[in-house]
């Protein structure tokens, strides 16, 4: 995260904490900068937005990042289930595009935060496969579960 976009966040906090000890000066901006600034904006901007939605206390600096942490652990673990399933996929039944397309553009959308393209992307490949007769049922099942999953 820049410095710019903390700058962002701490302003967007300050209007509904608007405690004067709540970050009260730069130099404590700058300090919860410093423990924050190694964590994905997206990931601190899903953090405070959580926080605001369920406290009416003002945040500390390790419930913003232990929040961020978790928000980055489930986008994790949703774009190695949704790589997983792709690369699967791709295994089983290439399609008419080349993988690497695919795989670019299927990278480009889980970076991005676009879980739900993402998993269009993963279950057109995945309709594609289900025509195929060569498949164990074990596996169906399991990409059918796959497709029932929420990703948001």
């Amino acid at each position: 995260m820049t410095y710019d976009e903390w700058i962002k966040v701490v302003r967007h906090l300050k209007k509904f904490y608007t405690n004067d000890k709540f970050l009260p000066t730069k130099e404590v901006t700058d300090l919860w900068y410093g423990y924050l600034k190694d964590i994905e904006f997206v990931y601190i901007k899903m953090a405070v937005k959580s926080w605001i939605g369920s406290s009416t206390f003002f945040p500390t600096v390790a419930d913003i990042k232990n929040k961020a942490l978790d928000f980055r652990e489930d986008a994790m673990t949703k774009y190695k289930e949704l790589k997983d399933i792709f690369q699967t996929c791709h295994s089983w039944y290439p399609t008419e595009h080349t993988a690497s397309d695919d795989m670019n553009s299927f990278m480009a959308a889980i970076k991005s935060e676009r879980f739900e393209e993402a998993k269009a992307k993963a279950l057109r490949i995945k309709s594609e496969i289900m025509k195929a007769e060569v498949l164990e049922k074990s596996f169906k099942e399991y990409v059918n579960e796959i497709s029932r999953t929420e990703c948001d």
